[in-house]
């Protein structure tokens, strides 16, 4: 996935060291692809087979959305995915997996650096317009 011309999210272009990589796994952990990105991600779930997920969701946990928040400080994609649970059809859940990083790669950057807080519903512009009138009309109230 290319992001939209002009993009700045800093997760599009953030590449981790290789002791930091994810390695997604089989279910008798024989490894099948590694990730150093989240465009990484994206393609090495796309490639693997749909139940490499399972490994990684198992006994309740979430590794994806644990590398997320701790390699990437991406708190909002990292909730995002601990909101994923295993659906008994695999595909489904790569789908939901892959949607995620996607929507991680092409969301516009929040006001944390990494997306760390959820991004209003008004641009800044817009919550600055706002602010500047309910001042304005408090003060022709008065």
């Amino acid at each position: 996935m290319t992001p939209p011309e002009g993009a700045t999210n800093l997760l599009c272009n953030k590449i981790l060291p290789d002791d930091k990589a994810f390695w997604l796994k089989k279910n008798d952990s024989t490894p099948v692809a590694k990730a150093n990105s989240i465009k990484d991600m994206i393609e090495a779930l796309r490639k693997s087979h749909p139940q490499v997920v399972q490994y990684h969701l198992r006994f309740g946990l979430n590794d994806f959305a644990k590398w997320a928040k701790e390699c990437f400080g991406a708190e909002v994609l990292a909730r995002e995915l601990e909101a994923i649970k295993l659906d008994p059809d695999p595909r489904i859940t790569q789908s939901k997996l892959l949607a995620a990083f996607e929507r991680a790669l092409v969301a516009k950057p929040a006001f944390g650096p990494l997306a760390k807080t959820a991004v209003p519903s008004m641009p800044p512009v817009a919550l600055a317009k706002t602010a500047t009138q309910t001042t304005l009309n408090k003060k022709k109230t008065r």
